[in-house]
């Protein structure tokens, strides 16, 4: 078994302040030992999963994912994540359009990983729409994560004015940002500018 990945690390404050709402909601007459019991199930059940996608056993992960009941947000993008990660970015634009079709409440995490997926498969459409949905989540200028994806994504589409663009108006610029600007750079033919 593998050490989880830092992206569950960060997710857990997602996570717990989900497991707390339904926690007010649903176990303000119960004991302790029992909303102890459903926070352990629910961090294990999230652990598990993840722990299968990571060691590559993205099948029986998916299978595991399809039979829960209620998906956390980093449930989601776990499952998109290591869609992608596999070479199966198709399946993980997929279920991204399940998690917007479904409402599901979609992040900075989500983001990152459907631009690298729309990327990696050409859909500049598609990556438009993606980015036109950040901007009215209001994701597009806050997150340095999903302001990045955009920068990379543009700049492997030959998009160089947009993902400058991009790179222009972010306010916390960082290591991630430039490179993925030089890159961009360098591969179009346009390293005159770096």
């Amino acid at each position: 078994m593998t050490v989880p990945r830092l992206s569950y690390l960060n997710h857990l404050k997602y996570l717990t302040s989900t497991a707390q709402s339904c926690f007010d909601a649903s176990f303000k007459n119960t004991s302790l030992t029992e909303a102890s019991q459903f926070y352990s199930s629910l961090i294990q059940q999230c652990l598990h999963t993840r722990s299968l996608l990571d060691c590559g056993s993205i099948n029986y992960g998916r299978k595991l994912f399809d039979e829960l009941p209620n998906r956390h947000v980093f449930m989601w993008n776990s499952m998109i994540s290591s869609y992608i990660s596999h070479k199966k970015s198709k399946e993980g634009i997929g279920l991204y359009e399940r998690m917007v079709l479904d409402g599901v409440y979609l992040d900075e995490y989500t983001f990152s990983c459907v631009f690298k997926a729309f990327s990696n498969l050409g859909l500049i459409n598609e990556g438009r729409r993606g980015h036109g949905l950040s901007v009215v989540l209001g994701l597009e200028v806050s997150n340095a994560f999903v302001r990045s994806g955009l920068v990379d994504m543009y700049a492997k589409f030959g998009r160089m004015k947009d993902a400058r663009l991009l790179s222009n108006r972010a306010v916390d610029k960082d290591v991630v940002l430039f490179m993925a600007l030089i890159v961009g750079y360098s591969q179009h033919g346009d390293d005159v500018k770096l």
